[in-house]
């Protein structure tokens, strides 16, 4: 189910399994005509399918629900007139980056994915404690801690 079809929502609005269950139907019913209507009118013209755009019969399969006073025959014209107008590329390009989930804005920037490219500084330091009369004691460390 594409999410265009279901539109800005982020549930589906029935509130018992079996309204739910319905309501899931009917989306997969729209969608399996919205495709035929597709693949219809793409072996009528001669054309790849994937270059009719789904959102373009969506939204005129939307506006034929709402003004219903006109026969089936002129929805399906002015479906084709509509896809045939917003006919998509022939050729589409390959994709440069695998498909991702964005990430949601946050007032705190995210952890970078992968390992941390940063590293800790090792420092060498040096102590001398002079007292009176008797030799310099040295004492060398190393801090070597990482993060």
């Amino acid at each position: 189910m594409k999410i265009t079809q279901r539109g800005p929502r982020a549930v589906l609005r029935s509130k018992t399994p079996t309204l739910v269950n319905q309501e899931i139907w009917a989306y997969l019913v729209t969608h399996q005509a919205i495709r035929r209507t597709i693949a219809a009118t793409a072996a009528d013209h001669r054309l790849d399918a994937d270059r009719l755009p789904f959102t373009v019969a969506l939204t005129v399969a939307r506006d034929t629900v709402i003004r219903t006073t006109v026969r089936t025959g002129t929805h399906l014209a002015e479906m084709t007139a509509s896809l045939l107008a917003n006919l998509g590329p022939a050729e589409r390009r390959l994709r440069v980056c695998p498909r991702a989930v964005k990430r949601p804005n946050a007032i705190y920037p995210s952890k970078p994915i992968g390992p941390a490219s940063h590293s800790t500084k090792i420092i060498e330091y040096r102590i001398e404690i002079i007292t009176g009369q008797t030799a310099p004691t040295t004492t060398t460390k190393q801090n070597s801690r990482t993060r």
